[in-house]
């Protein structure tokens, strides 16, 4: 075995350090011990030279024990029967299953190196601690790690170490280029003494679900592996459930706000067998945010009606499809009969990922970037808070004391906010002012909303989130979400295929331009924009976008509404609300409309 050691981040003379097995030697390569190229530590006090694959052997042995003493394996009787060293299983742990350079993946194990020494002859290392990531699965959205096996060692502590180790490992989390993807959340699973630890350095409470993530769990989407988890919690709750099962299930749904406290485990989130139940200590979940937010993407005009092509053949009648785009029509035929949608649309709301619970200001910034498109340059400046006086929505809502960590369950605060990121936006170019106003969803008819899309206007609803359709749905606020209503479709009365074109048509429903928001739209307000001939009201669909996917949700208008006159409560297994009092969602929406 040829060990060799990658350092992935490191601050002044502190490394932290992968160690793997280069099972082949790297082409061109002298050193098997590496500075982080986006570090750019001083060449003289942080250059690392070749280190030897026996001393990289002793860097893990000197973790291993120092694993070993604070968490003993229970095991370690039969270990001893066997032959193998009772340090062997930490050996194992820390050193990563993957021979790649620089590129691998998690879960990974990582050495906190001190580099003492200028010159190849003088450096020596020394372990400070060890730190460990895993991949896991969070249903609050975006990515998740989970640190675990946090230790600094004994003869070290009380030299700020500890927070140095943690604040490492959520650098390496957001390693994009190298681990493969962003993580855009780490979670802590910690005694409640050393709490306040983690809390001091940013980490927050958590009640919603957290699961480390089995192999197999890679090849289910997120809505799958969640079900799947509803369904072993139930499970788990079952009377006939035998104990040895439970502790399996235990391992794959970690629900630490409703886990039995007699359940003891360890630091590092998995079950602690053989010990006494009564003296277990409290473990919580802690959690923080790496990532405030995604950048936004545009979806393209033919997706999008590709998507709309495909709502309508998956839910009318077979048949031979046609569009006129200039009209944005879509007729289906079908023995001898026609049936006709038509649909108005804003296309210029870009498209943007929730990172944890905040679809309601991934709204509000969805929104803002369609009124105030932002180039490269200013997407860069954005990033780096240059632009506004407080880039972040996130911190605006803080401060404000709207939310922890992104949640919204008022409407009238989501509104305030969504003004006042508007006029901070406004300060860049001159524009048109907004009116930003609540109504009540119980007095909106269709003509409401079809007037606010031709002005150039968007709404934003509150309603429950089906967790596996998207489409609205009935959980009494157990999936409450925010979605902005980008469009409408309208079906029509079927009409026999041999109707006069012209008949049919007499009024048309046109787009907003997709060039620019400032296009007006010209549409004969005649029966909807549908053949006269048929005295009949059409019935609408609302096309609406939302962060939880990139595709759009269309359902009828009166599913929507029902879905959000129904918000009486929210899911306590995530958010503490406290005071009931604080739920304004039912019956609200906001409207946004540029004043002409």
């Amino acid at each position: 075995m040829v060990l060799a050691a990658q350092s992935v981040q490191s601050t002044g003379d502190l490394f932290l350090v992968r160690i793997y097995n280069r099972a082949n030697e790297i082409e061109n390569d002298t050193s098997n011990f590496l500075t982080n190229e986006d570090t750019e530590p001083d060449a003289d006090d942080a250059s690392i030279d070749t280190v030897a694959s026996d001393e990289v052997l002793l860097w893990t042995k000197t973790a291993a024990r120092m694993l070993q003493k604070q968490w003993p394996r229970q095991d370690k009787g039969k270990q001893h029967h066997s032959g193998v060293d009772d340090d062997e299983y930490y050996r194992k742990l820390i050193i990563h299953h993957q021979n790649s350079y620089p590129n691998y993946s998690l879960a990974c194990s990582y050495l906190l190196m001190k580099c003492s020494g200028k010159t190849s002859s003088t450096k020596t290392y020394v372990c400070l601690g060890h730190g460990r990531l895993t991949e896991c699965y969070e249903s609050a959205g975006g990515n998740a790690a989970a640190a675990t096996f946090i230790l600094v060692d004994s003869d070290h502590r009380g030299n700020g170490y500890g927070s140095i180790l943690v604040r490492l490992l959520e650098q390496e989390a957001k390693a994009k280029e190298r681990l493969g993807c962003q993580y855009h959340f780490v979670y802590l699973w910690c005694k409640t003494a050393t709490a306040p630890f983690y809390e001091r350095g940013g980490y927050l409470p958590c009640r919603n679900r957290v699961s480390l993530q089995r192999p197999c769990l890679k090849t289910l989407t997120a809505t799958s592996v969640q079900s799947l988890e509803d369904i072993l919690r139930h499970r788990r709750a079952d009377s006939a459930i035998t104990t040895t099962v439970k502790k399996k299930l235990e391992t794959v749904v970690l629900l630490p706000s409703s886990r039995p406290p007699s359940q003891p485990t360890n630091n590092n989130g998995s079950i602690v067998e053989g010990r006494d139940q009564d003296n277990a200590e409290e473990d919580i979940w802690l959690r923080k945010r790496l990532v405030d937010h995604v950048a936004s993407i545009r979806i393209s005009e033919e997706d999008r009606r590709n998507e709309i092509n495909q709502f309508v053949a998956a839910t009318s009648t077979a048949g031979t499809v046609s569009n006129e785009v200039s009209t944005n029509t879509i007729v289906v035929e079908k023995d001898n009969l026609k049936y006709r949608y038509q649909y108005i649309w804003n296309l210029n709301v870009p498209w943007q990922m929730q990172i944890g619970p905040t679809c309601g200001l991934t709204a509000i910034r969805m929104i803002v970037e369609a009124y105030f498109p932002i180039n490269t340059k200013q997407r860069e400046e954005y990033q780096e808070g240059l632009i506004f006086e407080s880039s972040s929505i996130l911190e605006d809502a803080r401060n404000l004391g709207y939310t922890e960590d992104g949640e919204m369950f008022d409407t009238n605060n989501l509104r305030d906010l969504m003004r006042d990121q508007l006029l901070k936006a406004a300060r860049l170019s001159p524009c048109d002012d907004f009116i930003v106003q609540t109504r009540e969803v119980s007095s909106l008819t269709l003509d409401d909303i079809e007037t606010t899309l031709q002005s150039r206007g968007l709404w934003i609803l509150p309603y429950d989130s089906n967790p596996r359709t998207k489409l609205p749905g009935n959980f009494l606020g157990n999936h409450s979400h925010w979605g902005i209503v980008v469009g409408i479709l309208y079906q029509s009365a079927r009409t026999t295929a041999t109707q006069s074109t012209t008949s049919a048509n007499t009024s048309v429903s046109m787009a907003v331009d997709n060039s620019t928001l400032d296009a007006k739209v010209n549409r004969v307000k005649d029966n909807k924009g549908f053949s006269t001939s048929n005295p009949s009201k059409p019935e609408a669909h609302l096309i609406v976008q939302h962060s939880l996917s990139s595709k759009w949700a269309i359902a009828p208008m009166q599913e929507w509404f029902d879905s959000n006159r129904q918000l009486i409560t929210v899911n306590k297994d995530k958010f503490a609300l406290g005071n009931e009092e604080l739920l304004n969602l039912k019956n609200t929406a906001v409207q946004i409309l540029p004043s002409l």
